[in-house]
């Protein structure tokens, strides 16, 4: 096995290689899975991520209809993530490690009818995700057990090459460019 270092260096160099148009059209592959997803359960707030790294573009998710939608803000003075109100059209400012933020002080507060849109370099389909190893996303859905999470990634990142630790958290869905994985 891999260690998670060696392989987020190795997915991010290949995802970096996807073209403009893989990248767009893999995507929308994507949304297309969130949408059925949204469509089955009666979900109230979508909290979701401003792609990163050549991430999933799945902002236009914002348009998808009667939902309050949260985007994260990470706290640098300590360790933790909190999701702010976020509209579209609303303006972003310069967040935590070069990714934009929501402009809104606002902290939406995840309850049973949230759903979190989680990126990641790599994921498993049992879950298990590879980020850029600050954990934030594993520690936010630690103490907020009630959301659904949903990993968001195209499917050439999904592997068997890592074994989870123990501060890992399994999200109950994987949401890829060819399909929906149910845990």
């Amino acid at each position: 096995m891999e260690t998670k270092a060696t392989l987020r260096k190795q997915f991010l160099d290949l995802r970096s290689e996807l073209s403009e148009e893989s990248h767009r059209s893999k995507s929308e592959k994507i949304m297309a899975n969130v949408k059925t997803i949204l469509s089955e359960k009666k979900f109230a707030k979508v909290f979701l991520f401003v792609p990163f790294k050549g991430e999933p573009d799945i902002l236009p998710v914002l348009q998808a209809g009667p939902y309050v939608f949260g985007l994260p803000v990470v706290d640098l003075n300590g360790s933790d993530m909190s999701f702010h109100h976020f509209e579209d059209g609303d303006q972003f400012v310069a967040g935590a490690f070069g990714i934009p933020r929501p402009a809104s002080d606002q902290i939406i507060e995840p309850d049973e009818h949230t759903l979190v849109l989680t990126p990641a370099v790599a994921a498993t389909k049992e879950g298990y995700r590879i980020g850029f190893g600050r954990g934030y996303y594993d520690r936010f859905l630690a103490r907020h057990p009630d959301v659904t999470a949903a990993v968001v990634i195209f499917e050439e990142f999904v592997t068997s090459a890592f074994q989870p630790e123990a501060h890992d958290f399994a999200a109950s869905l994987v949401l890829t460019d060819s399909g929906i994985f149910r845990i």
